[in-house]
């Protein structure tokens, strides 16, 4: 009874996590290193807890080349360097079941977040004599930044939700 109490502690631990590298993000532009290192260091705890085995050499792959992808991202000035730490991690949680599931819930939550800061940008910068419209055009032209890490935890949503749902202790 208690690797399963240990388990879901361990999934809520790093979706709470994901969720606070997000907010992070979101107000300081800014993923801090340990957040992607807790989650790194608490994988092998979910492994080990987990009711239902998992191919952890293959999850160990495929964080691996998502981290040489994003690191070649990184090195042509498309994403940033916690951007890419934090996908790296959270890809280590999706494995190869959930990578695909990740990446495609990531790029849609990145196209909304995209929308969502433009348009925020825009009415900030509106005044009665701009408008909307002129204060969206600066915000593209001026190249807003992106809080990226929030799109970055809303595509890990499903595997954790899965996570959690099949455990042991819920299930």
């Amino acid at each position: 009874m208690f690797l399963p109490i240990l388990n879901i502690v361990i999934l809520f631990a790093a979706a709470a996590t994901t969720g606070l590298a997000a907010y992070s993000d979101w107000r300081h532009y800014k993923i801090p290193n340990y957040f992607s290192l807790i989650l790194i260091l608490l994988y092998p705890a979910f492994i080990l807890t987990s009711p239902v085995e998992t191919n952890w050499v293959y999850s160990l792959i495929v964080g691996l080349i998502t981290f040489i992808v994003g690191f070649s991202l990184f090195a042509a000035g498309l994403f940033g360097g916690g951007d890419v730490k934090l996908i790296t991690a959270l890809s280590l949680w999706a494995g190869t079941s959930f990578i695909l599931t990740f990446l495609v819930s990531m790029v849609l939550a990145g196209g909304v977040l995209v929308f969502v800061v433009i348009i925020r940008e825009a009415l900030r910068q509106m005044d009665e004599t701009s408008g909307f419209f002129k204060g969206a055009r600066a915000a593209i032209r001026t190249k807003t930044p992106v809080p990226y890490g929030v799109a970055i935890a809303a595509g890990s949503l499903p595997f954790f939700v899965f996570f959690i749902k099949n455990s042991s202790f819920v299930g």
